[in-house]
């Protein structure tokens, strides 16, 4: 196809994607993990569990039950064609059941590496928020963010104990695409109180 990038190497990586539904809308949430070695079959597996584990112990319970959790889908994004699994978390359902906020309303989690520049930050949009969250129209309060930021830290931590880590990917430099992506680990976790509206997490 004309136009169509050229498949990009992310060395030792794989995509995962958290695939849920607000109220029958998808909401995707996409991080990379990076692996200790060779990507294969066995790791993404060991990766899933460490992923589901964090979605029943730190994520579900902080999630409006209007959230329910379809599958996680993981990637290996070392090589062209990579393998493609899809697994079916063993939690499915939000644990909070006070009024759900608006499906687009999210905190930002910043991802923060070693390294300073947008190339090397990323961003997860933690959603499934309750209205009982926001302090204001524009605010979330400061221990909803909080929690959010113990959450994400809570992923970056199991990672690391099990020889993966969360990564940013900087797949562009000065607009062009790399031969090959840069993958930075991920040492630090900043939210602000500020309510994001994603749209694009909505997948709609």
């Amino acid at each position: 196809m004309e136009g169509e990038l050229a498949f990009q190497t992310i060395p030792q990586t794989s995509e995962w994607h958290l695939n849920a539904r607000q109220d029958n809308i998808p909401v995707v949430n996409r991080f990379y993990v990076h692996h200790d070695g060779v990507v294969t079959e066995a790791g993404m597996d060991a990766a899933f569990a460490i992923i589901d584990a964090w979605i029943t112990a730190s994520v579900a319970p902080q999630m409006t039950n209007h959230m329910a959790f379809e599958s996680v889908s993981g990637k290996n994004m070392s090589v062209a064609n990579g393998q493609l699994k899809i697994y079916t978390p063993t939690t499915t359902t939000g644990g909070r059941s006070s009024a759900a906020a608006v499906n687009s309303a999210a905190s930002c989690i910043s991802l923060r590496t070693l390294l300073s520049g947008k190339n090397y930050r990323g961003r997860f949009y933690f959603g499934g928020l309750c209205t009982s969250d926001f302090t204001s129209s524009t605010q979330i309060g400061t221990a909803v963010v909080t929690s959010h930021a113990s959450i994400m830290t809570d992923l970056v931590d199991a990672l690391v104990a099990a020889d993966y880590y969360l990564a940013v990917v900087s797949k562009v430099l000065n607009g062009i695409q790399r031969a090959v992506a840069v993958v930075t680990e991920v040492t630090s976790i900043v939210v602000n109180t500020v309510i994001d509206n994603q749209r694009r997490r909505t997948a709609n």
